[in-house]
């Protein structure tokens, strides 16, 4: 096995991703649906690539199953780092939260007796609540994480 060309294969292969990851900043619900696909296409085009240059060698193929991994690995880190729900990308509040306790990785349904000691929920109607409630809600996760 070509040492050399392995590595110089895995490189070629997972640059892009990683690259995409160091220069997001946050990400929107919107841009994770979109990320998924370009992941998908740019590893396909870039595997293809791969097979094409070196003639479907035992290097790349092993290369292309570890840049899988890589693409996956970065993927799942992009979601859990640089995304952060925002109450816009949601019908109702319940959903928020729910996007929320999963992001702090905490146990949903919350008892709603728990929830309204931190802010009662906005009714739709009265916008200049909502922001509060966000807010509420946000230092309640926050008060659970510390314990």
């Amino acid at each position: 096995m070509d040492s050399i060309r392995f590595i110089t294969n895995i490189f070629i292969i997972s640059c892009i991703p990683l690259i995409h990851y160091a220069l997001s900043k946050n990400i929107t619900l919107k841009d994770i649906k979109k990320a998924r696909w370009q992941y998908i296409a740019v590893f396909i085009f870039m595997s293809l690539l791969t097979f094409i240059g070196s003639n479907g060698s035992g290097e790349s193929f092993l290369a292309v199953i570890i840049s899988l991994f890589v693409y996956v690995f970065t993927y799942k880190r992009l979601i859990k780092n640089k995304y952060h729900p925002r109450i816009a990308d949601f019908e109702s509040f319940d959903e928020y939260v729910a996007a929320l306790a999963k992001k702090r990785n905490i146990k949903y349904p919350l008892s709603q007796n728990i929830i309204a000691m931190f802010g009662e929920t906005p009714k739709l109607e009265n916008f200049e609540s909502i922001p509060e409630w966000v807010h509420s809600v946000n230092k309640y996760f926050d008060d659970i994480e510390s314990i």
